[in-house]
């Protein structure tokens, strides 16, 4: 009986955990499933998981609108073996009224050009996004917040322009 038992929470779980890893380099030396982060991210469902190789070229600015997804790039200082950054000319995450959210998504390892907005107000409606993680991103653009948001995670980034606070935001344990 216990086995059974052990079986059906496993085969439980193992139903719950399905992500799917998308690859994207615009580097012809090193292949991706995709040339740009917006095709990966609107290939991607929720929990998926974008992985943006350093390139020389300049990826295209992305948006994540109402699904939750992590994407991942070298840093901003990478291993000597694998030098390059992945340059990327800024973000917009949006939480529309359509339905899903993008609560719970993160950034890690990516060099943005130009302005990240997040909780960006696109159209009247749209809801601030909560609960972003961020981390070891380089911004030599702004990051900005245009709706109301919380539970924000900004950590090992450098930032080499502004942060703008929009809205009715709190924020609280900054370190610089």
């Amino acid at each position: 009986m216990k086995t059974v038992i052990m079986f059906l929470v496993c085969a439980a779980t193992s139903l719950t955990s399905f992500a799917t890893v998308r690859t994207v380099s615009n580097n012809p030396s090193t292949l991706g499933q995709f040339n740009t982060i917006q095709a990966a991210i609107d290939a991607s469902a929720d929990s998926d998981t974008v992985y943006v190789y350093g390139s020389p070229n300049t990826y295209a600015l992305f948006t994540i609108t109402d699904k939750k997804i992590t994407v991942i790039g070298p840093g901003w200082a990478p291993d000597k073996n694998l030098p390059l950054l992945a340059l990327v000319a800024g973000a917009n995450i949006r939480n529309s009224p359509a339905g899903g959210t993008p609560d719970g998504s993160e950034i890690h390892g990516l060099v943005f050009t130009t302005t990240v907005n997040a909780s960006l107000n696109a159209v009247g409606g749209d809801i601030g996004v909560n609960n972003i993680r961020i981390v070891r991103c380089l911004f030599n653009g702004a990051l900005n917040w245009d709706l109301a948001a919380s539970g924000y995670l900004i950590e090992g980034s450098i930032f080499y322009n502004v942060l703008n606070f929009n809205g009715s935001n709190t924020y609280q344990n900054f370190l610089f």
